[in-house]
């Protein structure tokens, strides 16, 4: 811009350059990038001033500025833009295909009153999106398929006041908080949101009617505590790539998590005995787990509440689980998945069989020259050890023993086998009957 263009557009001429319509106002935007524009305590009427198709070169200021069923429609924002503190009147405010670009964007303490607020397909491309302190007292509000891209995105104290709010198909990408959000109207939809890139945060806050998150996906840290949910929640198929916080929140009637997915997130593998094992993010995984199995409780979800358990378990380890006891955890996980796994202890006690038949077998003094005949007697052996709840494994028992020992032959360490055998049989058959119990909630 050259020295004797002014860098300032007074509110005056802007007004009366608006007037003339988008064909005059962009003619003089080409030719004036980077000027401020002021509209500030401006009264702006959409039947006099039709924003739509405006080219804004510049910053653009419309601080404490009243509008009335205004149309800022495919409108371009090239620079820093304030709406802060001012009021939307009317039956309708429509940013449908807007484009924020400015580093700032600020609607913050903004109010919209009366009607129905259309931010469709508005994209906000900047460092710094504010709505926080907003009030949107109307019948719907619509970010529907809006992006918001910025390194932080606030929606801090926002109130939907009887207002729906629908962020379908939104795309978030970087720091997003909803902290003490309030949102009064019958449902605050987010279903095929994308949270990306960022954090989100909805701490404290109040959903009054229907919370829909189907089909949302979290691609970072996520948190709800203290949230305080007065409606049903629907999480059903959503994807969290970190352990969602809903602890300290309150929850009054039905919610979905079926298909909730939730990844586990381990550190780098932790070095113990020469083995290589890794270790949750921090202490708090644990008890966000905790806290999502009490939720699964409460909506019946059997399904995820043994996923979040076994989750739990699993993250425990090396802060709530220390010692011997992360032993028996991983024992735990690897026979049986937590007892969720039925093949798991089938193929241990398939192992178990096959592996003491065939040393009963190879140990045989009487068909040490017929290896096969002895191997099929040992495994006969060994199942009948593995069973001795069923009557004839007890007549197995003695007619192989002597076939393979000879009759009335005592071996110590066929009896050690025998009682160890049948102790690691009693502990796979057992998973096994947990591993029902818990798919069939018998």
């Amino acid at each position: 811009m050259t020295d004797d263009k002014k860098k300032i557009f007074s509110k005056e001429e802007a007004l009366a350059l608006a007037r003339q319509g988008k064909d005059a106002w962009n003619e003089w935007a080409k030719d004036n990038s980077g000027i401020e524009i002021d509209f500030s305590n401006c009264s702006l009427d959409g039947s006099i001033i039709n924003f739509s198709n405006f080219i804004f070169p510049g910053p653009c200021n419309f601080y404490r500025s009243t509008f009335f069923d205004m149309e800022f429609w495919n409108a371009k924002f090239l620079s820093n833009v304030k709406f802060d503190h001012s009021r939307f009147e009317g039956p309708r405010v429509n940013f449908y295909q807007a484009s924020f670009l400015g580093d700032e964007t600020r609607f913050n303490y903004a109010k919209f009153v009366g009607g129905n607020y259309n931010f469709l397909l508005t994209k906000f491309d900047g460092k710094y999106i504010d709505f926080s302190d907003a009030e949107f007292i109307g019948r719907s509000v619509g970010f529907t398929d809006t992006s918001f891209i910025g390194t932080r995105i606030r929606f801090e104290r926002t109130k939907f006041t009887k207002s729906d709010a629908h962020f379908f198909g939104a795309k978030f990408c970087g720091d997003i908080s909803f902290n003490l959000e309030k949102f009064g109207g019958e449902v605050a939809n987010f279903e095929n949101t994308w949270f990306l890139n960022g954090a989100v945060s909805f701490k404290k806050a109040m959903f009054s009617g229907s919370l829909i998150f189907s089909n949302a996906k979290f691609d970072n840290e996520s948190s709800f505590e203290g949230a305080r949910f007065d409606g049903p929640i629907d999480l059903e198929n959503s994807k969290f790539t970190n352990v969602p916080d809903f602890r300290k929140s309150k929850l009054a009637t039905h919610f979905s998590l079926h298909d909730m997915t939730v990844n586990e997130v381990f550190k780098p593998a932790r070095k113990l005995f020469r083995l290589r094992f890794k270790e949750a993010n921090d202490a708090s995984v644990a008890d966000k787990f905790r806290r999502l199995k009490e939720l699964a409780v409460q909506a019946r979800d059997h399904e995820r509440e043994q996923d979040f358990f076994a989750k739990e378990l699993k993250a425990k380890r090396f802060y709530e689980t220390t010692g011997p006891a992360l032993g028996w955890s991983y024992l735990y996980e690897w026979t049986s998945n937590f007892g969720l796994s039925t093949s798991r202890p089938i193929y241990w006690l398939l192992a178990t069989w096959f592996c003491f038949g065939a040393v009963y077998g190879a140990m045989s003094t009487i068909l040490s020259t017929h290896p096969f005949e002895a191997l099929g007697k040992g495994l006969i052996l060994s199942g009948a050890l593995l069973t001795p709840f069923v009557a004839i494994s007890r007549t197995a028992i003695s007619d192989m023993r002597e076939s393979l020992y000879g009759d009335g032959i005592s071996l110590w360490w066929l009896d050690v086998a025998a009682i160890f055998q049948g102790i690691l049989g009693l502990i796979f058959i057992f998973l096994i009957g947990l591993a029902l119990r818990n798919r069939f909630r018998i």
